[in-house]
């Protein structure tokens, strides 16, 4: 009966080691995250492809691009040098760059600019 008793305590205690030693030393998995978008796949640390848009590229194959607006459908009528796409910006803001074609008037031509959300900001 002791024999069995001794049998019985040997086996909990290799089994209860081999449970601390592999959450102790065992492979970890990591959490599951999922992304959705350019900025959340640059912020997990991800590659980031030196492109223009620049693209970021998830392990399991995904394939974000950022987002520049319009700027390379309207390559050949207006540049703009400054501000660039998702620039941070300060006041007083500097616009330049260059215009081509018959779209605009005397050098005067509109420009639209949006914050982070998305709002159109207005000048006094």
């Amino acid at each position: 009966m002791n024999k069995k008793i001794f049998i019985l305590v040997l086996i909990i205690f290799i089994l209860a080691g081999a449970v601390l030693y592999f959450k102790i030393f065992g492979p970890s998995v990591a959490p599951i995250i999922e992304i959705n978008s350019f900025e959340e796949c640059t912020s997990a640390g991800y590659t980031v492809l030196e492109s223009h848009p620049r693209q970021c590229k998830t392990p399991d194959g995904k394939t974000f691009i950022e987002d520049i607006g319009n700027e390379l459908e309207k390559f050949d009528l207006i540049k703009v040098n400054n501000p660039r796409p998702n620039q941070i910006i300060e006041s007083p803001l500097l616009v330049r760059g260059e215009a081509r074609g018959f779209w605009f008037f005397e050098a005067d031509f509109p420009v639209k600019l949006f914050d982070d959300n998305g709002f159109l900001l207005e000048g006094k």
